[in-house]
């Protein structure tokens, strides 16, 4: 799973009051629908958003 991916949208999901499933349904039905993962499974999508990131934060951005 795209780690900082999941941290941003936990992060809005408390901000709106959400908590345990319903916190879970949320982040990942969020990136069910941006493609990053497939069910459970990520995705080509999710693996290069991650390989960005991490390159991104690297080089400092």
């Amino acid at each position: 799973m795209p780690k900082f991916l999941e941290d941003a949208l936990k992060k809005g999901g408390r901000k709106k009051g959400l908590r345990g499933k319903r916190l879970m349904k949320y982040v990942f039905g969020g990136m069910n629908n941006i493609g990053a993962v497939h069910g459970s499974q990520i995705t080509a999508r999710g693996k290069r958003m991650e390989e960005k990131h991490e390159q991104d934060a690297k080089a400092g951005r």
